[in-house]
């Protein structure tokens, strides 16, 4: 889940931070004060449970690890800013002037440039999305469907209330219960 939800997340901020790059884009400004707002306030979990479970039918399905961490406010204003310093206008206007569109100039100009934008934003997406467990406890019914860090999470539970329960003569069993935990806490992080 990780691999595709990070090449989803990078094509739609990617995208997205050049479109709000371009000045004669005539949404540009309001879209960037609405991302801007976005950025600093949430619109809170219970609204977003609303949205993913109702509205878009997202529980037990895959997506629903996926769609919500998709698009960040906070990508889309590091790949605006990248584009808008980094690519020269004269570039674009020279590829306009050839006869190219806006998605030819974006794949075969902008994009073999960007790269390093693009492996940031690649990190970022997929650290967020390797550590967040959030979504597959909100939206995931199916054991199946669990993502690593809610299994992770269930383990490290279960093994802390074993060694709640754990009398005076069951030490080798709390020591054996702290050595799973932490070699699932290792087998994680690589």
């Amino acid at each position: 889940t990780t691999c595709s939800a990070t090449v989803i997340g990078v094509i739609l901020n990617c995208t997205m931070g050049y479109v709000l790059s371009r000045k004669e884009y005539f949404l540009r400004d309001p879209l960037i004060y609405f991302i801007f707002v976005t950025m600093v306030f949430g619109g809170g979990m219970a609204a977003s449970y609303v949205v993913n479970t109702q509205v878009m039918k997202l529980t037990d399905t895959m997506w629903a690890l996926i769609l919500p961490l998709a698009v960040s406010s906070w990508n889309c204003t590091i790949s605006r800013t990248f584009f808008k310093s980094t690519i020269p206008d004269s570039i674009i206007e020279s590829a306009k002037m050839d006869g190219a569109s806006q998605l030819t100039i974006f794949a075969k100009i902008v994009l073999p440039i960007s790269m390093t934008i693009i492996a940031v934003i690649g990190l970022y997406a997929a650290v967020g999305y390797w550590n967040a467990y959030k979504p597959g406890l909100m939206y995931i019914r199916n054991e199946e469907l669990f993502p690593l860090q809610v299994i992770l999470r269930e383990l490290l539970l279960v093994n802390m209330n074993d060694m709640m329960v754990v009398g005076n003569g069951e030490v080798d069993q709390m020591r054996k219960a702290e050595q799973i935990k932490y070699g699932i806490i290792v087998v994680s992080t690589l």
